[in-house]
C-alpha cells in the first residue's frame, strides 16, 4: 500500500470508527496527542473534539458522516462528506424532536508519523442552521 493509500486510510478509519461507531478510543491509534482542530464552533484541541462529538452523539445517536469522496496528495487528504443524524437526545438542552439533519462538508487533514495531526473543517453552515430552525421550532 503507497503512503498515500495508507493516509487515506487513516482518515476513513476516523471517521467510519471513531465517529460512525463512537469509538473515542480508536483515536489513541490514528490521532496525534497533539491534534489541532480548525472548526469555527470547536476548541482546537483533541480534548474538545471528542467532547464535541460526544454532545453531537448524545443529541443524535445515529449520527453518521458519509464519505464522497476522498483525495490524498503529500501529506494532506481531503474528504467531501455528508453528516447525517436524526435528533432522538438532549441536544444543548434542547429536547429531541425525531427530526433528522443533513449537512455537507469538507474535511482537510494533515499526517505526520502515520497519524492525524491537523484537521480544517468547512461545512454549510447555513443550511444547517436553516435546519435546525426546522428541528428545534
Amino acid at each position: 500500500m503507497s503512503e498515500l493509500q495508507k493516509n487515506k486510510a487513516l482518515v476513513r478509519r476516523h471517521l467510519e470508527e471513531a465517529v460512525n461507531q463512537c469509538r473515542p478510543e480508536v483515536w489513541n491509534d490514528v490521532m496525534a496527542e497533539d491534534f489541532v482542530l480548525h472548526h469555527p464552533l470547536v476548541e482546537p484541541g483533541r480534548t474538545s473534539y471528542a467532547a464535541a462529538l460526544e454532545t453531537l452523539h448524545a443529541g443524535f445517536a445515529d449520527l453518521t458522516v458519509e464519505v464522497l469522496d476522498l483525495i490524498a496528495e503529500d501529506d494532506r487528504v481531503v474528504v467531501r462528506h455528508i453528516e447525517r443524524g436524526t435528533h432522538t437526545g438532549d441536544f444543548v438542552g434542547l429536547a429531541p424532536t425525531g427530526r433528522r439533519y443533513e449537512k455537507h462538508g469538507f474535511g482537510l487533514y494533515r499526517i505526520e508519523s502515520g497519524r492525524l495531526a491537523e484537521a480544517w473543517m468547512q461545512e454549510d453552515d447555513q443550511g444547517y442552521q436553516q435546519q435546525q430552525q426546522q428541528l428545534f421550532g
